[in-house]
């Protein structure tokens, strides 16, 4: 069976469709899949093969329009090779692609692009009062047409998929939560090098700037994994308030592990998740975890038995730090059963399975 993947982001990028791609083809080669991938890319350009898997690297940096149209013809050439279609990014461009081949198709939504774009410019909504609202009307117009083309779509969460199934889309919509590398074994800790650990992307709905400022007042080592348009001025910030805060920016799963190994908190403060790898991953690992009160991470997260979980304000999260850091054995109980929920809910082969089963079922 022939499957094609295609993603706008794909590693070294961070982000959920750039840790979920790579595994996702992975596990199809290994159960005897030919799997193709279709992305963008800053640095690379042709086609690749990686880990048993072909990847077809577009160039990101050209002009919209041109990359758009180049991106199309693609799509169209690589439907006809392929028997099974699974988009996780570049909708309007596979969408477009869909109708020029009988590829039925399922699409994964993390997110809504039309409120990104509007936290981009500097927006306060929630995402949940920006779909209430109605508003990112053209944006809107643009996605839900292109969703409206596949057979199917599942969302990671059940709070996106209510906010996905109120743009009232001609596709079914469903729920199939993200998984990680599920292990028996206990990664063996390390020296703790920091006494906070993000994993995320840096714009502006993660609040990364009020975990600094959280931070400075716990007086905490910090240490934040991740790239995007918020590290320089997260970086001034950091700077300009003293805080003992390192920024590795981009790095493999393999060090994301090792990082998470080595701190003593993992922590999630953003407006929005559909639901975070980084917090699953956190889990699978046994940290003790602290979320912001959101719909995507509550669905996760239970306060007090599995995590603690904070309003998004700098003097609580301050205090929720403060009281993880004082309390080893709070610690320890809450990255036990955080670590005993990931393996029951969250095995990464398990969630693969019903995707692929989603797939084969609407293509």
């Amino acid at each position: 069976m022939k499957v094609l993947l295609v993603s706008s982001i794909f590693p070294p990028d961070i982000g959920g469709p750039a840790t979920f791609i790579p595994k996702f083809a992975e596990y199809l080669c290994r159960i005897g899949c030919a799997v193709t991938v279709v992305t963008l890319s800053d640095s690379k350009s042709g086609e690749f093969f990686e880990a048993g898997y072909k990847v077809i690297y577009i160039k990101r940096s050209r002009i919209r329009s041109i990359r758009m149209l180049n991106t199309l013809l693609i799509l169209i050439k690589a439907l006809r090779r392929n028997d099974l279609l699974l988009c996780n990014g570049l909708f309007l461009e596979t969408a477009l692609a869909i109708k020029f081949s009988p590829i039925r198709s399922v699409a994964k939504v993390v997110g809504d692009l039309a409120w990104e774009r509007y936290k981009n410019r500097g927006g306060q909504l929630s995402i949940e009062e920006f779909n209430r609202r109605n508003l990112g009307t053209f944006s809107r117009l643009v996605f839900s047409w292109s969703l409206s083309q596949f057979e199917a779509i599942y969302t990671p969460g059940d709070a996106l998929s209510k906010i996905v199934n109120s743009w009232k889309l001609k596709s079914k919509v469903s729920v199939i939560e993200n998984g990680v590398e599920c292990s028996s074994n206990l990664p063996k800790k390390g020296v703790s090098q920091y006494d906070v650990v993000t994993v995320t992307r840096l714009v502006p709905w993660k609040n990364v700037d009020l975990l600094i400022r959280a931070c400075k007042i716990a007086e905490c080592r910090l240490v934040v994994v991740g790239d995007g348009p918020e590290l320089e001025n997260l970086r001034n910030l950091a700077y300009a308030l003293e805080v003992d805060c390192s920024f590795m920016g981009q790095v493999s799963q393999e060090v994301v592990r090792n990082v998470l190994r080595d701190s003593e908190i993992f922590i999630l403060v953003s407006n929005y998740e559909g639901q975070s790898f980084a917090l699953t991953e956190a889990m699978m690992v046994g940290k003790p975890i602290l979320v912001s009160e959101i719909p995507g991470n509550l669905a996760v997260i239970q306060n007090n038995v599995t995590g603690l979980t904070t309003q998004i304000e700098v003097r609580e999260i301050a205090s929720k730090i403060l009281s993880l850091v004082a309390d080893e054995g709070l610690k320890m109980r809450l990255g036990a059963n955080a670590r005993s929920r990931a393996q029951e809910k969250y095995c990464q082969d398990r969630q693969f399975q019903k995707v692929f089963t989603l797939i084969r079922e609407n293509s």
